[in-house]
């Protein structure tokens, strides 16, 4: 399993209080980027800047594809938003993915495992080699089967092992999707709820545990790249965790 969390420029999510540039960075060479430490890792880290990645940041991250699926273990995950604020109304994100399997989930944003507060969740997955999307703001009916819309694109699947392209945004009650840029889909969920209160972590290609509700619970194998939040592209590589740097790329 691949572990991420972003946080504007900081890391997040248990690993410490980012130090002064200069402290432990002493001979370590970062190219295009800059030298950080944290109060509870021994070794830094380089910071790249946008839109670049590897270790003197010389690469471009949008290009950089990432496995994704079992086989990784139980998936992917990264933070969804610049804050610690575990609910949002709105959101943006973007990715392009390939795989050749037939099904699998993409992507998953739900609660804590066992945490029975909060039933919401969004969901990408890939059916009959077709992307589907579902979401529950928490006022649907636990066995509705009409959160769960496919986004088919005319006379082509996604499970071809090319690269396709996946846009979501999401503002309030209503979802867009949007698929290699023709096929679309909108889904409003029911009123009375405009927040998705989730553990604020996104998993890539699935995890452990899913709801039963779910129609497809398997994690996709396959690889991510160019994975976008708000229009400002994700560096997957560089904010893993320390347990989490044997990544394989496509």
């Amino acid at each position: 399993m691949f572990i991420y969390s972003l946080e504007k420029d900081h890391w997040h999510g248990g690993v410490g209080r980012v130090e002064e540039e200069e402290i432990g960075c002493k001979g370590v060479d970062c190219g295009y980027g800059r030298c950080l430490q944290t109060t509870q890792l021994s070794q830094p880290f380089c910071v790249c800047p946008q839109g670049k990645t590897g270790d003197k940041c010389a690469q471009d991250l949008t290009k950089v594809a990432l496995k994704i699926g079992k086989s990784m273990g139980t998936g992917v995950y990264l933070n969804r938003v610049y804050t610690s604020v575990e609910s949002s109304t709105n959101a943006n994100f973007s990715l392009d993915f390939r795989t050749k399997e037939q099904e699998g989930v993409l992507w998953w944003e739900g609660a804590w495992t066992g945490d029975s507060s909060s039933r919401d969740f969004l969901v990408i997955f890939v059916k009959n080699g077709q992307i589907h999307v579902g979401i529950d703001l928490g006022k649907d009916s636990p066995s509705s089967a009409s959160k769960f819309k496919a986004v088919q694109v005319k006379g082509k699947r996604v499970d071809n092992g090319e690269w396709h392209a996946i846009q979501m945004k999401r503002m309030k009650t209503r979802l867009l999707v949007e698929v290699d840029g023709v096929a679309k889909i909108q889904i409003v969920t029911t009123e009375g709820s405009q927040e998705l209160d989730t553990n604020g972590f996104v998993y890539l290609g699935g995890k452990a545990d899913l709801p039963t509700i779910l129609p497809i619970r398997r994690p996709l194998e396959g690889c991510v790249r160019n994975v976008r939040l708000d229009q400002i592209p994700v560096d997957l590589i560089a904010h893993s965790l320390p347990i989490q740097r044997s990544l394989v790329k496509c």
